[in-house]
């Protein structure tokens, strides 16, 4: 503990609240000239090390530090700007709303580039203050038994205090790089605010600014929470949607690979919802002069015809004398319609990885065309790449929409 130091500095004030100086039309800080660490503090008389410092005749002390030293609960609420303090409280009735109630529950998951996993809830164990939901599952094997990789799951969910936390030991499920984390904490409403420091897998310690940035209301009355995990230091983060009564339907975060960042995840879906549905492909023939058509039979997802059906067409040809038409490694980003326009976002390997020459572009635009426009939904395409338009693969400016061409396809 330092006391008496009667170091005198400038000490600047960037209070939480200055989000709020664009507002009042003024700058919430100022310059004063305080004492550092001028008072012994004795907390049922013991003493602390706590920085304080003294203004004015007034001593001035952390606020959650202080609370937390007497035991009492810090809350923040980043939209309202509200702090509140209580007496630490176990909610376990607001929290235990967020999961199934019964054993046997069953997650199913699928997500970015075919990925999947399936979940059971194997048991809810009370004891004093805490609730334990004992999970375990398997995470689809895309190698078909070729891989030696252990795809079990074990993970609980444990509500303590007013916390839900997820805790997870997998080789290689697709989820955070934390293997445990606060999801979400009470009061359950927008704004919600909390820092949490955690370890990474890699053993590295990081903090983690989460908040709960939405909360939605859909049918029956059933609640969603958006909540928000990012670290300061770092472009990284994660986000995730849980529904009341079923946990985490959606989950994203932040990847790096070969010094490139994209978003990668996984959402529920219900077995019932999957469609097995016959799709036109059209790859290049042997010439690269027009597209011809294959057929094939696929499992879709939620109904989301296109993005499967893309991922196929990436896949390239079954057919010997057909060639592929896109890059390999190409991901799919993302999908929007509007008006009857496809826009794609592809990676950056669209480009990156193309063998180039006009023809071969032709090949790539006309086969993406004939494509997607076999849903009756889709009347023409517009690419992007890594959220950026009007890009050159080589000789072909991508700057509007790109409409299948009759001449160019052989069905």
């Amino acid at each position: 503990m330092i006391k008496n130091k009667m170091l005198i500095f400038l000490l600047i004030f960037v209070f939480i609240l200055g989000s709020f100086s664009a507002v009042l039309g003024q700058e919430l800080a100022e310059t004063i000239k305080v004492i550092r660490n001028y008072v012994t503090i004795l907390v049922n008389g013991e003493e602390v090390e706590v920085d304080n410092f003294l203004h004015n005749g007034t001593t001035y002390v952390p606020l959650r530090a202080i609370s937390e030293i007497l035991d009492k609960e810090v809350g923040w609420n980043q939209y309202s700007k509200d702090v509140t303090i209580t007496d630490p409280y176990y909610d376990l009735d607001n929290l235990s709303d967020l999961l199934p109630s019964t054993k046997d529950y069953t997650w199913n998951y699928f997500g970015f580039a075919e990925y999947g996993h399936t979940m059971i809830l194997n048991s809810i164990v009370d004891t004093s203050e805490m609730r334990t939901y004992t999970i375990s599952g398997e995470v689809m094997d895309m190698s078909d038994g070729e891989s030696n990789l252990d795809y079990s799951i074990d993970l609980e969910y444990v509500i303590e205090g007013n916390n839900l936390i997820q805790k997870v030991d997998s080789q290689i499920m697709l989820d955070s790089d934390v293997p445990e984390i606060i999801l979400i904490k009470s009061p359950l409403i927008a704004g919600t605010y909390w820092n949490q420091t955690v370890e990474t897998q890699n053993g590295e310690t990081i903090i983690l600014n989460s908040m709960i940035s939405s909360v939605s209301i859909k049918e029956n009355n059933i609640k969603e929470y958006t909540v928000i995990y990012e670290d300061p230091s770092s472009p990284y983060y994660e986000k995730r949607i849980i529904r009341e009564g079923v946990g985490v339907i959606s989950f994203e975060k932040l990847i790096t690979l070969n010094g490139d960042s994209f978003p990668i995840g996984y959402q529920l879906y219900n077995p019932e919802d999957v469609d097995e549905a016959t799709i036109s492909l059209y790859f290049s023939d042997s010439n690269a002069e027009k597209v011809v058509k294959e057929t094939r039979t696929i499992d879709v997802y939620n109904k989301e015809y296109a993005y499967y059906t893309l991922l196929e067409l990436i896949k390239g040809p079954f057919t010997s004398n057909l060639y592929k038409t896109i890059p390999e490694e190409t991901k799919v980003l993302n999908l929007i319609l509007e008006d009857g326009i496809l826009t794609i976002d592809f990676s950056k390997e669209f480009l990156e990885n193309h063998w180039g020459g006009a023809a071969g572009e032709s090949m790539t635009l006309n086969s993406l065309a004939a494509t997607m426009t076999q849903f009756d939904t889709v009347k023409g395409i517009k690419i992007l790449v890594e959220g950026q338009g009007d890009i050159i693969i080589e000789h072909i400016l991508l700057d509007g929409i790109i409409y299948p061409d009759p001449t160019m396809i052989q069905n």
